[in-house]
């Protein structure tokens, strides 16, 4: 086990790190992301999960107003907690937010694990891209409601923008339907905020495939009950194919866990008994391989991706033994 803190730094030199738990808020997606980065790094599957209260959001605020830059950090918190909060797949949020946008979901976060009820929204998102591209990209979010809701506030008369041909055409939404609208657009990729540039709202590239009909754009439905959600409906088992390795055994390509930590104790007594760290006998990668694999053979065992001749000869026989008994 591995425990850290980011009071004394997060440095560690370890590339199986499965598991990375924030139990409070991180003051900024940067932080985030640094941070959940210490997981996985040996590319096998890695978890990490974010707990956080309002009262984390609380304390946040106030140490981002007395900061020498509040403006600055009030926005990245406002960034973090909307990652927290959103119904919008995560990867697709943290992609945009380093200014890299994608098509479609990861399919692994719990955003995706659980999706929420989502709808055809092309035209909603056309109407505020629209809005965004006739004023030049030269507004804010909270000016392109005005717009959408044909209101003609100050920042709309004072250039114009009541004689677009988009002012009033989302006026039958509310405004706050609108933001939310915006800020899922935001969080998908179909637009970006020029915090250089007085926030200004910019349509990138995937943002005009919608707003030209190249694509579609599937928003999420803004519930306005107090209902309790829905539990989670139970997903579909497929059956998983057998995949055939030259030189390996038959696989459905799904590890058996009990094998796993099997695999993980046998390696902690080599290791015991030769004095050397675990991951210098297998590293966790390998013993993911064996227990998806499993090798019955001492041949097989060599062919595992990570296992040289030395280490076969050496451990082979022991490790192989182990998993007949699974087999």
């Amino acid at each position: 086990m591995v425990c850290a803190t980011i009071a004394f730094g997060m440095g560690i030199d370890k590339s199986n790190v499965r598991w990375v738990i924030h139990y409070n808020m991180p003051k900024s997606i940067e932080s985030f992301y640094q941070e959940i980065g210490r997981a996985g790094r040996d590319g096998a599957p890695a978890d990490t999960i974010l707990f956080y209260s309002l009262a984390d959001i609380v304390q946040l605020t106030e140490f981002a107003k007395q900061s020498g830059q509040q403006e600055i950090n009030m926005d990245k918190l406002r960034r973090m907690r909307e990652y927290a909060e959103s119904n919008v797949c995560r990867r697709r949020i943290l992609l945009n937010y380093f200014s890299e946008q994608t098509d479609h979901d990861c399919g692994n976060c719990d955003v995706c694990d659980n999706p929420p009820q989502r709808f055809d929204g092309t035209k909603y998102v056309q109407m505020a891209l629209s809005a965004a591209k006739r004023a030049d990209e030269e507004i804010r979010v909270s000016t392109i409601v005005e717009i959408l809701k044909g209101m003609r506030s100050p920042a709309v008369t004072r250039k114009g923008y009541d004689q677009l041909k988009t002012f009033g055409v989302g006026r039958d939404i509310s405004s706050s339907d609108w933001q939310d609208y915006l800020l899922q657009m935001l969080q998908m990729g179909f637009i970006e905020i020029a915090y250089n540039d007085g926030n200004k709202v910019k349509v990138t590239e995937i943002g005009n495939d919608v707003l030209y009909g190249r694509k579609e754009a599937h928003l999420c439905v803004i519930d306005h009950s107090t209902k309790e959600v829905p539990k989670k409906k139970p997903r579909l088992r497929l059956e998983i194919p057998t995949i055939t390795i030259p030189g390996l055994p038959p696989t459905t390509g799904v590890e058996d866990t009990k094998l796993f930590e099997a695999l993980r104790a046998l390696r902690m007594t080599c290791a015991n008994e030769e004095g050397f760290p675990p991951y210098i006998i297998f590293s966790d990668k390998v013993l993911h391989s064996l227990a998806t694999i499993k090798p019955t053979s001492l041949e097989q065992f060599g062919n595992i991706l990570g296992i040289g001749e030395h280490k076969k000869q050496k451990y082979g026989e022991r490790f192989v033994a182990l998993i007949k008994k699974y087999v």
